[in-house]
């Protein structure tokens, strides 16, 4: 074969995707019974704006993103993640706020392929910007919680933290700082260059050798200013209202460096090494980064192929009715065909041309449950053939009487 698919990528086939559209459809009907409204943006954005928001020393901007020059010149990068385009199109578009919105597309970064990790993958993620309570943590939470039990997943953890704010990480570097530097033979190449620039990254590392050290590294929660602390325990109370069982994890840094307060993960064991399925959130900086007023923001992001790896519940494609004409009865069929389609049915015109053993034939390899004979003896009599293409009984009805089969 001279052409295969990019390695990373995933053809999404005709067997899979009723569920898949059902999956999404499903998570859009929830998070619109919150308020959330769609949102959509472009596929590529300035190169700067993931270099800004995402961090010049994480993984994504240093190996992962897609960039490119286009024709004017400008560096272009395909998304990698899908708040940074969303808070851009707030300033840009004077979104009004507080505002609630979600997006769904495809994202883009060039990681080693996994199970649960492509380099085209797909999220559904969600923005609530303009509320700096705790409270508006909690509804984000509540919502991957809801999400998470409504597709019966099982053994999903909660995890919880709170990395504070920057007063409160000036003093948390510099002990951690001196912990990374009692430790600096044992760590990663990766870790040993980062760390100078931005510790935190250390935390999201997934070298083995630097998870066994990270579990002995200083907590910044016993570093939180009163404002971030009395923010965090408010939060986990409503956690604990809303009796969502959660996990504090101090090591949850998320790789983003827009984060602060919060930060989340739902992570499912089934799933291997990528067993987040949704991670979010507090960014109360990041507009304010791209120039705006200072807003406060929370969110989350769900990946679909790892939810989908887990969900149980298979759709089926619907059933499709074939019509068979045979003797110029086209007008005919197409009425038939129309409506029945009105009434929700998959339809299948069958080709005139054909004769009666090949059109039979073609119902057959495309697994119609049911066939619709129309010919011209039958239909001086009034009558259609029904044939059902499992049994391979048929008997003959009226055109009301198929109608009313179906509905």
């Amino acid at each position: 074969m001279k052409y295969r698919r990019i390695k990373g990528t995933k053809d999404l086939l005709p067997a899979d995707s009723p569920t898949w559209r059902w999956l999404v459809s499903v998570i859009c009907q929830i998070l619109e019974t919150y308020g959330y409204l769609e949102i959509r943006t472009p596929i590529f954005e300035s190169t700067e704006l993931f270099v800004r928001s995402i961090g010049e020393t994480t993984d994504i901007v240093e190996k992962e993103m897609y960039t490119f020059t286009d024709r004017g010149r400008r560096s272009l990068t395909l998304r990698p993640e899908g708040t940074a385009p969303v808070m851009r199109a707030i300033l840009e578009d004077k979104i009004r706020i507080p505002t609630r919105l979600y997006y769904y597309g495809g994202m883009y970064r060039q990681e080693r392929p996994q199970k649960g990790r492509l380099r085209e993958f797909f999220q559904i993620g969600i923005e609530y910007v303009g509320n700096p309570s705790p409270f508006a943590d909690r509804e984000v939470i509540e919502i991957g919680d809801r999400i998470v039990k409504r597709f019966g997943i099982k053994d999903v953890k909660l995890l919880v933290n709170s990395i504070g704010c920057p007063r409160c990480r000036s003093p948390y570097y510099g002990q951690l700082n001196t912990f990374l530097k009692k430790n600096f033979s044992s760590l990663c190449a990766d870790c040993q260059r980062r760390t100078a620039k931005n510790p935190m990254r250390f935390f999201d590392c997934k070298e083995e050798k630097c998870l066994g050290i990270r579990d002995h590294a200083p907590k910044i929660t016993e570093f939180l200013c009163p404002e971030c602390n009395n923010h965090y325990q408010e939060l986990k109370g409503y956690l604990e209202k809303s009796s969502i069982a959660y996990q504090e994890s101090p090591g949850l840094a998320r790789g983003l460096d827009y984060y602060t307060r919060t930060v989340f993960e739902f992570i499912a064991p089934d799933l291997g090494a990528q067993n987040a399925i949704i991670g979010g959130g507090r960014y109360d900086l990041l507009i304010e980064l791209f120039g705006g007023r200072s807003t406060p923001a929370v969110g989350f992001a769900l990946g679909i192929e790892r939810l989908h790896l887990l969900i149980k519940d298979r759709i089926e494609p619907k059933p499709s009715i074939f019509i068979i004409q045979i003797g110029g009865l086209y007008q005919e069929a197409l009425s038939t065909q129309r409506t029945l389609q009105k009434k929700g049915e998959v339809v299948i015109l069958g080709d005139p041309n054909m004769s009666l053993k090949k059109q039979l034939r073609q119902a057959d390899r495309l697994n119609s449950r049911w066939a619709i004979l129309i010919g011209s003896e039958e239909l001086k009599k009034g009558k259609y053939i029904l044939r059902d293409m499992e049994s391979g009984e048929q008997r003959e009805c009226s055109r009301e009487e198929i109608i009313s089969h179906f509905s």
